[in-house]
């Protein structure tokens, strides 16, 4: 009786119906483009699928830090988007992942335009502190928008090499590593 009482506390748990939810439904509900939840199930597995497809050949072709680097993000983005209970507020794990992509850029590979961009999502994410005017026309929607804007940088990043390992932060080349 008890497991059956837990298992529907997690059932109602995982569908917490339409609300205040900073995530993809938040998204698709603004664009008029609301989705079952067995759709935004099948979503959630596809996508957290993929993010492990992208993480685990993120491993493979990084080294160790921009690696770590590349999984945090994937991570972030994808309780970001797939969480049926993600904030607003919650975004904040993004933007910091978002400026630290954005300083590496700038200071390790010189990619001037792609760190502006990414700096500019960074701040983008901070539209509550700008006041109603911004904030109310931008809740719920937003964010995820952003972090879907992010996406094509962070996945490139896990699938190539971005930040290419025999540099050092001046751009100079740094010594031979023995294979």
């Amino acid at each position: 009786h008890l497991y059956g009482l837990c298992l529907a506390k997690l059932f109602t748990a995982a569908t917490p119906g339409a609300g205040a939810w900073s995530e993809i439904t938040g998204l698709l509900n603004r664009f008029g483009l609301a989705a079952s939840p067995w759709a935004l199930t099948f979503l959630r597995l596809a996508t957290a699928v993929g993010a492990l497809a992208v993480g685990y050949l993120a491993l493979q072709r990084q080294d160790g830090k921009i690696a770590a680097l590349d999984l945090f993000a994937l991570s972030i983005c994808y309780l970001m988007l797939m969480n049926p209970r993600a904030e607003e507020n919650t975004y904040i794990m993004l933007a910091l992942t978002m400026g630290l992509f954005a300083v590496l850029l700038w200071q390790r590979e010189h990619r001037l335009t792609r760190a502006w961009l990414i700096a500019g999502l960074c701040v983008a994410l901070g539209n509550q502190a700008y006041g109603e005017l911004i904030y109310r026309p931008t809740v719920l929607w937003l964010k995820p928008l952003l972090c879907l804007a992010f996406l094509p940088f962070l996945i490139e990043s896990c699938l190539a090499r971005v930040f290419h390992g025999d540099r050092t932060v001046t751009g100079a080349a740094a010594p031979a590593r023995p294979s």
